[in-house]
């Protein structure tokens, strides 16, 4: 062997690929008689103890735990209409967590109490036998490999009473557990919704009072409603307040020129009407006047001293001082204390008495319209303000209707599925159903069968022995350490053999290697070998390490007096 440089070594010697079972098979080879001598016994053993060991026999029984179609998940889950609103609930809503639901299934508070009633007929049966015997697993379908919705329940043991009794009892309690998981669960619902009812009662009602409140303080009872009705006041008032005015000065100014037509204001012609109407006053008036006629003639005959003309000039006094009484009786208190006009004291003809009453109507028109204008105002200041806290109103109502709305349909849900559940509780079905009874394997005559585990041991046995076998010459080859063949040598220290040159008993042929034979059929086959063994070294060190040249070499024996 020839050390190598590190690239000479990476040229020679290509990584190998993936697991090299050469060295085991070389060792299985050469120690075959070791390894099939420990497996013999390991498999001797195997089959002496399978023989000892009982009988053991098993059984089992299939539940659907979960509905097949929506309807019977519905049947089942009444509260999932209302939790859906009234639709059909998907597959996602009634899928069952298997992994929890097992655990529950082999918790020691089920099977414990499966034990105590087991335990009447077999005293020594407890729940460590029943923990490590019984299997729970979730279904496959062997031809999709998916999942069914059933759960397998297996129990095997030596007593095929014992194996039947326990699947039975398990089988029962487990629809027990069904029945009154389901019940819990309905009660529970109730216990939850009868909680909550008073709480959502009482909030309907605190918002019903919230919402009455609220329109009695704006005076409006719906948005959409109120609305309109609140525009078509706001148009209506508009509309008066612009027809009130138009007529309000369409009338003062018939008034102001009835005024200059009379030269008397509203009052005067109020009162020379009223004057004009008094009979009294007209008679005194007309006396007045006869006197005053008398005067004028009796004036043209007499002094102012005389006599007749002081009489007249009583009596005409007399008769103003019971003109002015009697005008204080008709007018009263209307002129204020105010001079009088002397056209009200004069008797008005009828052109002017229909002027007066006109201008007295047109003047109560216009207080009449004033009043009107001023409601007008004050209305449209309301209605004013109505329009600014209508929207304050429309967001106030429509929060609480939405609030209202939301707690009287959760309301009634509850009260819907209280219901439901109620009547879900009292028929106690139970949800899960057997699709296949407790039973053991049986022969055609009825009797158990026992599971075959001799075979099983015995195979068990002739792997664990050729293992135990392979493994203990692997231990011995690695404590010897010796190479064994070529291969060991390459694969032991990553360097090449150059040259194998095998055992010769003849030494002359060292002195004639260089000696050329014509004939083959002159050399033997033993020197043949030999000399052919050198000239494959020699080509192999000549062309592999021409550059550098070779100028040393190790020849090494694999033991002593090898050569």
């Amino acid at each position: 062997m020839q050390q190598l440089t590190l690239n000479e070594q990476d040229e020679l010697n290509t990584p190998q690929k993936g697991l090299n079972l050469g060295p085991l098979l070389r060792i299985a080879r050469r120690q075959a008689m070791v390894v099939a001598g420990i497996a013999g016994l390991v498999t001797v053993a195997a089959t002496f103890l399978s023989s000892k060991s009982p009988s053991t026999y098993s059984g089992n029984f299939q539940l659907l735990v979960e509905p097949v179609t929506s309807a019977a998940a519905i049947s089942t889950e009444p509260m999932t209409l209302t939790r859906g609103q009234g639709t059909i609930p998907g597959a996602g809503n009634f899928e069952l967590d298997y992994a929890t639901q097992i655990k529950i299934l082999t918790s020691p508070e089920i099977l414990s109490k499966i034990v105590n009633k087991i335990k009447f007929q077999y005293p020594e049966f407890n729940l460590g036998l029943l923990q490590y015997s019984l299997t729970v697993e979730r279904l496959e379908e062997e031809s999709q490999g998916e999942n069914t919705k059933i759960l397998s329940v297996s129990y095997s043991g030596t007593d095929p009473k014992l194996v039947e009794l326990v699947l039975e009892t398990t089988a029962e309690e487990y629809e027990k557990y069904s029945l009154e998981d389901r019940t819990t669960r309905l009660g529970q619902g109730v216990k939850f919704i009868n909680d909550q009812l008073p709480q959502l009662q009482n909030r309907v009602s605190s918002l019903q009072g919230n919402l009455q409140t609220l329109q009695q303080q704006y005076q409006l009872i719906n948005p959409q409603f109120d609305g309109g009705q609140l525009s078509d006041k706001v148009r209506q008032i508009g509309d008066q307040t612009r027809d009130t005015t138009r007529q309000l000065q369409e009338l003062i100014k018939l008034k102001n020129s009835l005024q200059r037509q009379l030269k008397l204001s509203p009052t005067e012609a109020l009162a020379s009407s009223a004057l004009s109407e008094d009979p009294n006053y007209q008679k005194l008036l007309a006396d007045l006047k006869e006197i005053e006629s008398q005067i004028a003639i009796e004036s043209a005959r007499f002094q102012p001293e005389s006599p007749n003309i002081q009489t007249l000039l009583e009596q005409r006094q007399n008769l103003e001082n019971l003109l002015n009484r009697e005008v204080q009786r008709i007018l009263g208190q209307n002129l204020g204390g105010q001079p009088i006009n002397p056209r009200v004291r004069s008797l008005q003809n009828p052109i002017r008495l229909q002027l007066i009453q006109q201008l007295v109507d047109t003047t109560n028109q216009i207080e009449v319209l004033q009043v009107r204008n001023q409601a007008l105002i004050q209305t449209k200041n309301t209605v004013d303000r109505e329009v600014q806290e209508f929207p304050i109103f429309v967001r106030k109502y429509n929060d609480l209707q939405r609030q209202l709305q939301i707690a009287t349909q959760t309301l009634n849900q509850l009260e819907t599925q209280k219901e439901t559940l109620q009547v879900e509780k009292a028929q106690r079905e139970v949800p899960w159903e057997i699709v296949s009874q407790p039973q053991l394997l049986r022969d055609p005559t009825g009797q158990p069968i026992a599971e075959s585990s001799q075979n099983k041991l015995i195979l068990l046995g002739v792997m664990g022995g050729l293992s135990l076998g392979m493994g203990t010459v692997l231990l011995y080859d690695k404590y010897r350490n010796i190479f064994y063949e070529i291969k060991d040598i390459e694969e032991g220290h990553n360097l090449p053999v150059l040259g194998e040159i095998p055992f010769s008993k003849n030494p002359e042929l060292f002195n004639n290697l260089s000696v050329d034979y014509d004939n083959d059929e002159d050399r033997s086959s033993e020197d043949s070998r030999f000399q052919k063994a050198f000239d494959s070294l020699y080509t192999n060190m000549h062309f592999r390490f021409c550059n550098p040249p070779l100028r040393s070499i190790a020849i090494c024996s694999a033991m002593a007096g090898d050569g």
